[in-house]
């Protein structure tokens, strides 16, 4: 019988799962060869990303567990050169965008620690007189079931984890692969300020622009912050970036997940819409199967996003917040230099859309519908008690989904 504490632990049901299903003696590294990338096209990857109305992605080269995607040289053979697919996932993947989709901006997700190797022990729970959130374990791991010391395998002699194995890593992604956004997980010891100030320097001097996230364990040398599965109702002055699973439970791929649970269309459109008028960015997450498919239903579900993305991307890319206010019910607003945009995240009655927020506006300036089709002039007015009134027809409805979008285009006066 379990006791409370050891059915708390699993509320999930994953280690009754793993138990029944693989049994007691299954170390986690026994998985590796379930990890083969049998189907894995990178090209189809990248133009995936791009008929989602991308602007650049960022792949996981290794989380927390330590297993690498891509050439870690002589630091550790702990990746999927040496065990797995045997194969550079991330090379072939930055090769495929540059090729087929260079427009794309190229990043990389790499965990600071990697919980249970040893090597990283003097940076771990020792270091702390109690165990803290930015605090890891730094010790091997032990099978859940048996109690022995599971294999950390591919791990080579070091002597600094920071030094010899943290550092050449992130310098291999910088150099070798040419990453343009260096984004960290678990912050905790690093040597990110030293690395930042070369890289930064470095990419300057080839023309470059290059981007780091706040968790890299160096406040000064963060660009932008990274709040999970958040967003805000006020706009945020730093950029930020929200990042979020089209599967609602995990980041990675989970079978139990039913097709109808993958985050949709529209609510993809209203996230980014949303978050784009605070100051921020969307990274959307995507967990592939062990062969290196991609879940149908996200596909299908992230090119019908597209569709919208593309047909409005001048209300969402290169754009700004409006410092007045982010939102008004399910309005929210965008502007460029050129124009001020008004995105209705539900379908407007027809008749008459009020906005009571100040705008940009003055008589005789021209408001266009921006639909799937194109982009058609509208009526406007100001009501008596100075809200603007946009005309709305059953064509701009119906020649809109997801997201209406009306554009007010600034006057040019000479």
């Amino acid at each position: 019988m379990k006791s409370r504490n050891a059915a708390a632990a699993d509320k999930c049901g994953f280690n009754a799962y793993r138990l029944r299903t693989f049994g007691p003696d299954l170390d986690y590294d026994d998985f590796f060869q379930n990890y083969t990338a049998s189907a894995f096209d990178p090209k189809a990857w990248v133009d995936l990303f791009a008929d989602a109305g991308a602007q650049y992605f960022v792949f996981t080269t290794k989380h927390h567990d330590g297993f690498a995607n891509f050439d870690t040289g002589s630091a550790t053979n702990r990746s999927s050169l040496h065990y797995g697919p045997k194969r550079d996932i991330l090379g072939e993947l930055f090769e495929a965008a540059a090729t087929y989709q260079p427009q794309l901006r190229r990043g990389t997700y790499f965990s600071i620690p990697e919980w249970f190797n040893p090597d990283w022990g003097k940076y771990g729970f020792t270091q702390f007189d109690r165990v803290t959130s930015t605090s890891h374990p730094g010790i091997i791991a032990r099978n859940p079931y048996t109690g022995l010391e599971e294999p950390y395998t591919g791990r080579l002699p070091i002597g600094d984890f920071i030094e010899d194995l943290m550092v050449p890593q992130m310098e291999a992604l910088a150099y070798n692969y040419n990453t343009d956004i260096m984004w960290c997980d678990a912050g905790a010891a690093n040597d990110t300020a030293r690395f930042a100030a070369r890289w930064f320097n470095w990419a300057r001097s080839q023309g470059r622009q290059v981007t780091i996230n706040d968790r890299c364990g160096s406040p000064w040398a963060a660009d932008f912050d990274t709040p999970e599965y958040a967003t805000f109702s006020t706009v945020q002055r730093r950029k930020w970036e929200s990042n979020q699973g089209m599967d609602p439970y995990s980041y990675g791929y989970n079978r139990a997940t039913a097709e109808t649970e993958y985050m949709n269309a529209s609510t993809l459109v209203h996230n980014l819409v949303d978050m784009v008028s605070k100051n921020g960015n969307f990274l959307l997450d995507i967990g592939p199967r062990s062969d290196g498919t991609i879940v149908q239903r996200e596909v299908d579900n992230l090119r019908e996003a597209g569709t919208w993305i593309k047909a409005h991307g001048e209300a969402v890319f290169n754009t700004t917040y409006w410092s007045i206010t982010p939102e008004e019910d399910n309005l929210r607003f965008t502007q460029t230099n050129d124009a001020f945009y008004i995105l209705s995240l539900e379908e407007p009655e027809i008749g008459g859309l009020v906005i009571r927020s100040k705008l940009p506006i003055v008589k005789g300036d021209r408001i266009t519908a921006v639909g799937m089709e194109g982009e058609k002039e509208v009526q406007w007015d100001f009501a008596s008690n100075g809200h603007v009134v946009i005309k709305v027809t059953e064509e701009i409805v119906t020649g809109g989904k997801f997201c209406w979008v009306f554009k007010i285009e600034y006057q040019r006066w000479t």
